[in-house]
């Protein structure tokens, strides 16, 4: 490494008052720590680390692929993070960050984004420059609409929406060729967009929460390899396509459920940060 970056690990040090140790590759669930790569910073993990801002020495860590900052006191990402163009992985799970800076959108490597449990109450349209993202985890936040340029992120695995304040989806979400996995738990949406049913790769499909829901359309006949799909209850009545649809579905191993046990449903819905990459590297629902 070089004297820089060493440099730059004491200064951060001093700044979150924490020694951090190098970690390996192997060390995916250590909680404080950075690796290193061909001489270089390439991951920085700060969990628990009670900052209340993202220190200014970070951004100094300009090869960095990943970036761990769950579970701080994190109200602003400054505009200095455009310096990490390297990024690939951005976890931001458990902050207080209620806005996102148009300046995300020079992230262009993004792989990964995690802002689950935050305070975030609208999209900036920078954020859908990132079209090399494959996970998008928007769970417990503030969100009363889903924009339009969603459809510019097509390379989406999993889009997280649980826990928000959605009350329609907009027909361009139907548009993402590669979405596998769509959480819409605990909102308050009523109907879902008439094409629903081009969303062909769909594997697990959650709307379970959603009090107010009224009726499946019939498109979503379409989809042939749904393994998981949760229901709103009580179940609205379906048409007779869909009905003979969900025995299908039923016949071919699909878990479908139509109960409001809430806190068991996000537990099986949504994997953990970590596991994610499982997800996206065995094409498995299951194997975790």
């Amino acid at each position: 490494m070089t004297l820089k970056y060493l440099q730059n690990i004491e200064i951060l040090q001093d700044v979150i008052g924490k020694q951090l140790r190098i970690i390996s590759e192997e060390e995916t669930d250590e909680p404080t720590g950075y690796m290193v790569k061909d001489g270089e910073v390439t991951e920085l993990r700060l969990r628990q680390c009670s900052l209340s801002k993202i220190p200014e020495i970070i951004f100094e860590f300009t090869e960095l692929e990943l970036l761990d900052l769950i579970d701080n006191n994190i109200k602003v990402i400054p505009w200095q993070i455009q310096w990490l163009k390297k990024l690939e992985h951005l976890y931001l799970t458990g902050n207080k960050i209620s806005e996102l800076p148009d300046e995300i959108g020079y992230l262009e490597r993004l792989i990964s984004l995690y802002l689950n449990r935050n305070s975030i109450y609208r999209l900036p349209y920078p954020l859908f420059k990132l079209t090399g993202l494959r996970i998008l985890r928007l769970s417990m936040n503030k969100l009363m609409l889903l924009p339009r340029e969603i459809i510019s992120l097509s390379n989406l695995v999993i889009l997280d929406l649980s826990l928000n304040q959605l009350e329609a989806l907009p027909d361009e979400i139907c548009e993402l060729p590669s979405l596998e996995v769509l959480d819409l738990t605990l909102n308050h949406i009523t109907l879902l967009p008439g094409n629903f049913g081009n969303l062909l790769q769909l594997k697990r499909f959650s709307l379970d929460g959603n009090l107010n829901f009224e009726v499946l359309p019939v498109s979503i006949t379409k989809l042939k390899n749904l393994e998981m799909l949760i229901l709103p209850n009580p179940v609205p009545f379906w048409e007779i396509d869909v009905q003979s649809w969900l025995k299908r579905l039923r016949e071919k191993g699909c878990i479908i459920r139509a109960e409001n046990r809430i806190p068991d449903m996000i537990d099986m819905m949504i994997p953990l940060e970590d596991k994610d990459a499982k997800f996206l590297q065995r094409k498995s629902l299951w194997d975790r």
